[in-house]
């Protein structure tokens, strides 16, 4: 399913997403046998910048319905974040809603946003927003209100670093990959960090 987190502080934007993807077998006809081992092996990254000011991420059972809103996008060529909440939204509640998930992140005219499309409904405006794994979601807040030192910044970066190495869902997995606000360019982007990532091994009791 994976598991996206996004936050909005004091004129900051950022967005933590896994990059683990399962590859169904109505999934497999989409990609050729190279990708597919690509995919298997690295996973997708699930927050995509579309355009200097707009970053879409996604989680869900179904995240090939990604690809549909990309496609609308790159039909329409001229879009505003309104469009793509609204284009998201169609999506999303087009069949089971937790199918597919979207947070959309803005910069546009130099005010930063995020609204959150879960659970049939868009969430407008939010300081903070989740999408995806529930179980993942409840034990990376456990971990980073268990931490209560340093930057909140740095407390969820952490948090969300744990949880992709091993959590309870292992739909989620993978690599860490954080984008955001970039204050410089003034931009959407992907944010540069140095990581050791290696995985985790699961213990599931019996019963």
């Amino acid at each position: 399913m994976s598991f996206v987190y996004a936050e909005k502080w004091n004129g900051t934007l950022s967005i933590h997403c896994d990059t683990k993807l399962s590859i169904d077998s109505l999934a497999e006809a989409s990609f050729s046998h190279e990708q597919k081992d690509l995919i298997r092996k690295l996973g997708i990254v699930k927050t995509t910048i579309i355009c200097p000011e707009i970053g879409i991420s996604f989680a869900g059972n179904n995240t090939f319905l990604a690809s549909k809103l990309f496609s609308q996008l790159y039909e329409a060529k001229s879009f505003t974040t309104q469009d793509v909440i609204d284009m998201a939204f169609s999506i999303h509640s087009s069949g089971n809603t937790d199918d597919i998930e979207f947070i959309i992140s803005s910069c546009e005219d130099g005010v930063l946003s995020l609204h959150c499309i879960k659970e049939g409904c868009i969430q407008r405006d939010c300081q903070l927003a989740w999408i995806g794994s529930p179980i993942a979601h409840r034990e990376f807040q456990e971990l980073r209100l268990k931490n209560n030192s340093g930057k909140a910044s740095d407390r969820t970066s952490t948090a969300f670093l744990e949880i992709v190495q091993g959590c309870s869902d292992d739909s989620v997995g993978g690599f860490h990959i954080t984008a955001g606000y970039n204050a410089l360019s003034k931009t959407m982007g992907y944010q540069e960090c140095k990581t050791f990532q290696n995985s985790k091994p699961q213990v599931v009791q019996v019963g």
